[in-house]
């Protein structure tokens, strides 16, 4: 059935498990496809839960449109967001939302190993190990997915920094610079520097196999470019960490090593 043309590709299912998203350029056909997996799936004893089963519109306009998908006559909710995989999507598809929830994520891992994290009985190098496995783990699940801009990036900055400080008991009302905590902590900010190396690797995984996942990234759509300022892409972080145009960085990513070597530069300087 037909889905949405991508690089010269119908895609109308996207599956893991038992989790599946049905995508479409329309309304009708979304309704033609929700039927037909809902009827397909009766002889073998599976129906679509009407309560468990959402749509959502990724569209730029504003607001976003409302469509009516039903299941045997019962409507669909129609969300602006929802979790998928641990991951929220919203109807933006942008990823500001997302990182804000895992900010907050993150934030309650912190509180609730704060005693730990807080402790001036355990040496500031083991209690920032602990931070890193399991705080910083739970912000930076699925962050190569990002699309990274400046005022996301100063969130991010600006929460590894409420870290620290609240590791070393440091209250606002002190008012010692970002440096200066710093220092006492011997460490540097690493949180986006993480990301970089992340995101580059992801990117060079792709690019050497012909994958969903590089079809995605290279496939163009059919339509035109909406009004105004081009937003930041997701690849535009890549070309702008390494300095390279989409080529280059293609040539590269082909070898390993070469791009091992240039990814594992970036935690030490930017735009290495």
């Amino acid at each position: 059935m037909k889905g949405i043309v991508i690089g010269g590709e119908n895609m109308n299912n996207m599956r893991y498990a038992d989790d599946t998203a049905l995508i479409t350029e329309c309304t009708l056909d979304l309704q033609e496809l929700v039927t037909a997996v809902n009827e397909k799936g009766k002889p073998y004893g599976m129906e679509m839960n009407v309560i468990k089963t959402k749509t959502m519109v990724v569209s730029r306009q504003d607001p976003v449109p409302k469509i009516n998908i039903t299941i045997e006559g019962k409507p669909i909710e129609q969300v602006k967001n929802m979790v998928y995989l641990g991951h929220m999507a919203t109807e933006d598809a942008r990823s500001e939302k997302e990182i804000r929830r895992r900010i907050e994520i993150a934030r309650s891992a912190f509180e609730n190993l704060s005693k730990t994290l807080t402790s001036r009985s355990i040496n500031i190098e083991l209690r920032l190990r602990v931070a890193k496995c399991y705080v910083w783990s739970t912000l930076l699940y699925g962050s190569e997915t990002w699309t990274m801009t400046k005022s996301l990036t100063k969130k991010i900055e600006a929460f590894e920094m409420w870290i620290f400080r609240r590791m070393l008991k440091i209250s606002y009302t002190e008012h010692k610079s970002n440096d200066a905590v710093l220092k006492l902590m011997k460490t540097e900010k690493q949180l986006i520097n993480t990301i970089k190396q992340r995101k580059c690797r992801y990117f060079g995984h792709l690019i050497r196999r012909d994958g969903l996942q590089r079809l995605l990234l290279e496939g163009r759509i059919n339509g035109k470019r909406g009004r105004g300022r081009p937003r930041t892409m997701w690849m535009d972080n890549i070309k702008e960490w390494t300095k390279l145009n989409y080529n280059e960085s293609i040539r590269m990513a082909q070898d390993r090593e070469k791009w091992r070597s240039m990814v594992a530069n970036l935690l030490k300087a930017d735009g290495t």
